[in-house]
């Protein structure tokens, strides 16, 4: 698929595509196809070279856009990526050990939450995200607003979409906080999302640490797989 995109493109006489463009079309750490301005390659042409209809899991696992404005509240250029699943696990452990064959409390679970969030709080690893689940028949589409939103600053420091070519299921979008503690932006970027770009937010927002260490719907854990609920959000936040 990237060749033929790569050789369309020469022929296109408009698009003066030089050999620098080619790093856009590559497949990078994580299996990801990633524009950040760092190439001179601008969004717009990225964009239609681009499709998440017209790319295969096979080809890459993701197709990823960041903020590259500087004086954006979302912008981060420093986000840690790097995950030490060790720091978690002896609060993983000692949790089974207290759920085992008993219900569990509400409050306890938190308290557990808590103490995850602490630890990545510690190590600066708080990137998290709100997540749409987008039907294949209308992704470019919906892609496209995320994308350039993220790109000129109206949201956080990045956004993601899974390539969605010969799926039935639908597609998952994340749209990225540099810092789940971080109210202010969580909530700025949710409102963004609803009423700038007209979305219906269902999920929940979910750190990473929770992706990291498998924290999903139904886990052994009894977790919660988000942390922050769309509706207490809107109208518990201030």
């Amino acid at each position: 698929f990237f060749s033929e995109c790569i050789e369309a493109a020469k022929k296109n006489k408009k698009r003066k595509l030089a050999s620098g463009h080619a790093p856009s079309l590559s497949v990078g750490l994580g299996g990801r196809i990633t524009w950040d301005g760092s190439d001179g390659v601008c969004l717009d042409e990225w964009l239609n070279l681009v499709h998440p209809s017209k790319v295969s899991i096979t080809d890459c696992h993701w197709i990823d856009v960041h903020n590259v404005v500087k004086t954006s509240p979302g912008y981060d250029h420093d986000v840690i990526t790097n995950f030490d699943r060790e720091a978690y696990l002896s609060v993983l452990q000692s949790w089974s050990k207290e759920i085992a064959g008993r219900r569990v409390k509400k409050y306890e679970k938190q308290d557990c939450v808590n103490s995850l969030l602490a630890i990545a709080v510690s190590q600066g690893y708080t990137v998290g995200k709100w997540m749409l689940f987008i039907n294949p028949s209308n992704v470019d589409e919906v892609w496209e607003k995320i994308a350039r939103a993220t790109a000129n600053g109206q949201l956080g420091c990045s956004a993601k979409i899974a390539p969605s070519l010969g799926q039935e299921r639908v597609c998952l979008c994340c749209v990225y906080v540099s810092d789940f503690s971080d109210q202010t932006q969580v909530k700025r970027v949710l409102i963004a999302l609803k009423d700038d770009l007209g979305f219906h937010i269902k999920c929940g927002f979910k750190p990473d640490i929770f992706t990291e260490l498998g924290i999903e719907t139904n886990n052994k854990w009894k977790l919660e797989p988000t942390i922050y609920k769309v509706k207490e959000v809107l109208e518990e936040w201030k």
